[in-house]
């Protein structure tokens, strides 16, 4: 009689389980171009920029932009990324368009100081009597405007007494007397309102541009003249066209963030014809969108190191970076502006020298005129 044996459930082969498919997190890219030469220049690699992009600069909109603050901040030696400075779009009547500046914050001003170990504190803030006062304002009504009124109340004036240690005594410096009046930034240069920091926090805001001019009385020798972006309502015309930057400046009108999209090939030649034609309706060489060298220069171009390929960026750290030649020129001089020594300037001068020679002659001045004051400042002036 035949039997049959059958095994243990236990020990019958089970069928592996089906995996999971892994799926695979697609990043997006940045919203702005990123440039290599960033990275060995800045220390800042693609992740790093898509921070600035997105987070620390939200509202710029070009890599120039950018760029100029990462300049800004090598030279200041400050980190990009705990907001010490600000990029702010400001209107600019002889050319009809806004341009992009760097602003420091008052929190540049408050670090600088710090690292002078000579600061020593200040006091609290006075402040003058609240006044209470209506302002010329608009309000969208479909497809129009209504003058409309906004009622603020707000601090007279501000003003705060820093304290700096010199030749081992504490010394006060008392700061200026800030006018809410003088220093408030308008919602637009349309209207007479305050924007919304402004009209929220008033006392705050004063305070922060008396700060300003009191740390300038203390330490003259680090700020000279500089101002911050909360002070940016002192400048009349210029500040009725700051954007929102960020939660310190609010919007003028809202304006749609460029989406990655608008960097097409069509738009990007279109900004390069137009900056190639100089004020005597010449062209200059049509030049390349990244690095900005001339096209035609592809037989004039020195011979790459060993090992190193024709499209590697240059590795010269006074080689400036930027899109089309006003973006270069920008980045020129911000790099003239960095500069500590003699050698230093001359080793920009070597590095740009040869597409400089092809931009036009208002950008080569401009360059020639940043080059003259910084080597005046240095001593080596002709």
């Amino acid at each position: 009689m035949a039997r049959t044996t059958t095994k243990p459930a236990a020990q019958q082969q089970q069928q592996p389980a089906p995996q999971p498919q892994q799926q695979v997190a697609t990043i997006a890219p940045p919203r702005l171009p990123f440039h290599p030469a960033v990275e060995q220049r800045f220390g800042v690699d693609r992740a790093g920029w898509k921070v600035l992009c997105e987070s620390i600069f939200p509202s710029a909109k070009t890599p120039d932009a950018i760029i100029l603050a990462l300049s800004y901040c090598k030279a200041r030696r400050l980190d990009p990324f705990k907001r010490n400075i600000h990029i702010v779009p400001i209107y600019d009547s002889k050319k009809r368009e806004e341009v992009e500046t760097v602003w420091p914050g008052i929190a540049e001003l408050r670090t600088t100081a710090m690292r002078t170990k000579g600061y020593a504190g200040m006091g609290l803030p006075e402040f003058g009597p609240t006044v209470t006062r209506k302002f010329k304002d608009s309000q969208k009504d479909g497809n129009n405007y209504v003058d409309t009124e906004v009622e603020v109340s707000f601090p007279e004036w501000c003003r705060i007494t820093v304290n700096r240690i010199v030749q081992g005594n504490v010394v006060s410096f008392p700061g200026p007397t800030v006018f809410w009046l003088e220093f408030y930034n308008k919602k637009s240069r349309y209207v007479d309102a305050p924007n919304e920091q402004w009209r929220r926090r008033p006392s705050q805001m004063l305070e922060k541009c008396a700060e300003a001019g009191a740390l300038r009385r203390a330490f003259p020798e680090e700020f000279g003249e500089e101002y911050t972006v909360e002070e940016i309502g002192a400048f009349g015309s210029l500040a009725t066209s700051a954007r929102q930057v960020d939660a310190e400046i609010v919007s003028t009108t809202p304006v749609a963030e460029p989406k990655r999209s608008d960097f097409t090939e069509a738009q990007a030649q279109a900004s390069d014809d137009g900056e190639q034609a100089d004020a005597h309706g010449q062209e200059d060489p049509p030049h390349d969108r990244e690095t900005g060298e001339v096209k035609q220069a592809e037989a004039e171009r020195k011979e790459a190191p060993a090992g190193a390929k024709a499209d590697d960026p240059p590795t010269d750290p006074w080689f400036a970076i930027g899109t089309g030649q006003e973006g270069i020129t920008a980045s020129i001089v911000a790099l003239i502006d960095s500069a500590k020594t003699i050698a230093d300037l001359d080793a920009i001068q070597k590095a740009n020298g040869a597409r400089l020679a092809k931009f036009t002659e208002a950008n080569r001045r401009k360059v020639a005129l940043a080059d003259k004051d910084i080597r005046d400042s240095l001593g080596g002036g002709a």
